[in-house]
């Protein structure tokens, strides 16, 4: 496996790994490629595993979101498909210096969740296969301190080591 380029301490460089050595495989035809996005139904689709989707010479399993995702309704989640208590999914949020003032950290929440909210942003992120969650500061922290207990203990008990 080839190690990332982000620290140890940093999960994602276990999923860009894992996606790495999954496109590499499934170029060459040996495995189906997993995917971090929903690119399948949108105009961009540059991948050639995203134009088999449609052609039938691919076929989704399931999305790793807990809820059915709004732009792909038809596919089912991967805990219905059959693993209950799956979720994994791609995420992104907006962090800042560990001692960022409270006030500032308040301010950029609430325009950042107003701008989310607005009609346009919430149409162009569903269109791109993101389903918008704006959060509080509070609650993007308890979020992130979840998935790395849950990932920590993923790497834990499958005994990944970098390599």
């Amino acid at each position: 496996m080839k190690r990332s380029s982000l620290p140890p301490n940093n999960i994602g460089g276990v999923a860009h790994a894992f996606h790495t050595i999954a496109d590499s495989r499934s170029d060459s035809g040996d495995v189906p490629r997993p995917s971090d996005n929903t690119r399948t139904k949108l105009p961009q689709q540059t991948h050639p595993h995203d134009r088999a989707l449609p052609t039938g010479q691919l076929r989704a399993l399931g999305v790793g979101n807990a809820k059915r995702m709004p732009s792909l309704p038809e596919f089912p989640t991967v805990a219905e498909a059959g693993l209950p208590g799956y979720e994994a999914y791609a995420w992104g949020g907006m962090l800042g210096p560990a001692k960022m003032p409270v006030d500032i950290v308040q301010k950029l929440s609430r325009e950042i969740v107003a701008s989310i909210n607005t009609k346009e942003v919430t149409d162009r992120m569903l269109n791109e296969g993101t389903v918008p969650t704006p959060s509080t500061p509070e609650e993007f922290t308890a979020y992130i301190t979840s998935e790395l207990k849950k990932w920590g203990q993923v790497i834990n008990t499958a005994k990944i080591k970098i390599e």
